[in-house]
């Protein structure tokens, strides 16, 4: 074992070596205390500050270091002994705050409310106190002193109050682009002489011509030449010029010529040989129309209501005779006999005057499950709703992959949403698909279905809706007329496909856009016989 002489030049030795570790280091400087380290930081920023100082002299260019960096050091030393004084704050018997430390009571400062606006007074304030312009200081150096208060704030974790800056926030530099919200002021905008005396003159002019227009059209009106005008719109004269061709298609297929003149040069057994003339007719296939079905069609019989009745009760007397055979046999067991309340004595005899109460108690319960039994075999056959929805649906649907039956109506008012609303919705109840054109006095439905669907629709609009009740009050100018509203068919009939999906409604502005949405879809002659329809019935002759 040691001795203790030498342990302790073993522990000298080992002092001395940690000595010239720190010294390699260069830990030597830095002091035990927080007051210590502080100092350092101090000079180093002191150094940096420096360093810059240099920097800008070597380029010629003018450093201004702000006056008031040393007084906010000092500030920031100041908070962080007070932080370090919080830490040992505690709170006596009587609610004070004592430093553990000292034993003095300490009064803690709490932050008062204020508004928005003086925050923002007092932070301008303060950044004119603390040297106003932000050009003051160079780029460089900015964003050097923000750093370095940055990197200082970290390190002593200091608290910020309303309206206190941190040292970066006081500079800015001048590469960042900024704009202030600032509120535009409003110009004053005057009007050029004359400007509101040519807009009146153009409304005069523009109620001179519609009162123009007006006169001209009751003139045509009552002379016929309106009507005619417009009949002559919607389908004009087309004037082409038919080219006659040197021979027909037909004959050139019998004659294998370019023209008739070789006929004058051929006598009648000559001419009777080349176009294979006999006195046999031929008949031509006869060829089954598009619609046609070879699926037989078996008519139903129909039964008046005594020859169903029969039947019902031959099929069960069949039946009835069926379960005897049964029984006879000893298949089945027998049925229990059918005791009611009123066959009571009759069935049971003296055991109902031995014991009538159970009996009476034996009957009921038979009778409950008999009801109960019909009630069961009731539910048994009873549709659900998905299976009663499929059927409904399948008794309205039609088969119309082969041909489709098509009505267009014509109504001069369709401005009642009652009246759209009943439109759309037998529409979609009857599986049938179509559209509805608005425009002013002319108003085009067009329905596509099967001939059972047709029959309930048309039903709709010639006998259910009262068309009458649903006057619409017109605009004319500057009076008001009231007329009646109708409704007609304009044409049934079938084509071999749809043209449209689900029930729509489609606004048309002009009569053109109407006709060209319908040419799109090749029906375009529907609207032309509408219109036509409705320039006839508003003529007087």
């Amino acid at each position: 074992m040691s001795n203790p002489v030498e342990v302790s030049q073993i522990i000298a030795n080992a002092k001395k070596s940690i000595e010239a570790k720190k010294a390699q280091l260069g830990l030597t400087s830095i002091g035990e205390n927080k007051k210590d380290a502080l100092m350092a930081l101090k000079a180093r920023i002191a150094a940096s500050v420096a360093n810059v100082q240099a920097k800008s002299y070597l380029d010629s260019t003018p450093v201004t270091i702000p006056r008031t960096l040393p007084d906010q050091l000092t500030q920031k030393q100041q908070n962080m002994e007070e932080r370090d004084r919080s830490l040992n704050l505690i709170i006596d018997s009587e609610g004070r705050t004592i430093d553990k430390r000292t034993g003095e009571v300490v009064l803690m400062q709490t932050p008062l409310p204020t508004l928005k606006a003086n925050i923002k007074t007092q932070k301008r304030d303060y950044r004119t106190a603390m040297g106003g312009d932000r050009k003051e200081y160079p780029s460089g150096l900015a964003s050097t002193i923000s750093g370095v208060s940055t990197t200082f704030d970290a390190k002593v974790g200091d608290k910020k109050f309303e309206g206190e800056k941190e040292i970066g926030e006081t500079f800015y530099d001048n590469r960042l682009k900024f704009k202030l919200k600032e509120r535009t002021k409003r110009k004053l905008v005057f009007n050029e002489k004359g400007k509101y005396l040519d807009i009146a003159n153009k409304l005069r002019a523009k109620s001179k011509l519609l009162l123009l227009q007006k006169e001209i059209a009751s003139i045509s009106k009552k002379t016929g030449i309106s009507n005619e005008s417009k009949l002559a719109l919607i389908q004009p004269k087309r004037t082409t010029k038919e080219v006659i061709p040197n021979i027909e298609w037909w004959d050139f297929a019998v004659l294998n010529e370019l023209n008739y003149n070789s006929l004058d040069q051929l006598n009648d057994q000559q001419l009777r040989e080349k176009l294979r003339i006999n006195r046999l007719i031929e008949h031509p296939v006869q060829m089954k129309p598009p619609t046609h079905s070879d699926r037989k069609v078996v008519p139903a019989v129909m039964l008046t209501k005594k020859e169903r009745k029969k039947l019902r009760r031959q099929n069960r007397a069949e039946l009835l005779k069926e379960d005897q055979e049964k029984i006879r046999l000893g298949l089945i067991p027998p049925p229990e006999p059918k005791v009611k309340i009123s066959n009571l004595m009759r069935v049971l005899g003296t055991e109902a005057v031995q014991d009538p109460t159970k009996v009476e108690e034996f009957v009921r319960n038979q009778m409950a499950k008999r009801q109960k039994l019909h009630e069961e075999h009731n539910a048994s056959r009873k549709l659900t709703d998905a299976e009663r929805a499929a059927k409904k649906k399948k008794k309205l649907m039609e088969n119309t992959s082969l041909v489709v039956n098509v009505c267009v109506y014509r109504v001069k008012d369709l401005s009642d949403p009652a009246v759209k609303f009943k439109l759309e919705a037998n529409c979609n109840q009857l599986h049938m698909t179509g559209a509805v054109l608005l425009y002013k006095n002319l108003n085009l439905v067009i329905v596509e279905g099967g001939p059972k669907q047709q029959r309930k629709f048309k039903r709709l609009m010639l006998n259910r809706i009262k068309w009458a009740e649903t006057n619409s009050r017109i605009k004319d100018d500057e009076e008001f007329t009231r007329e009646k509203n109708t409704c007609s068919l304009v044409w049934e009939g079938t084509v071999k496909t749809r043209s449209f999906g689900p029930m729509i409604f489609k606004m048309c502005p002009t009569i053109t856009f109407a006709r060209d949405f319908l040419k799109k879809l090749g029906i375009e002659h529907y609207w032309d016989k509408a219109q036509s329809d409705a320039i006839i019935q508003q003529s007087d002759f």
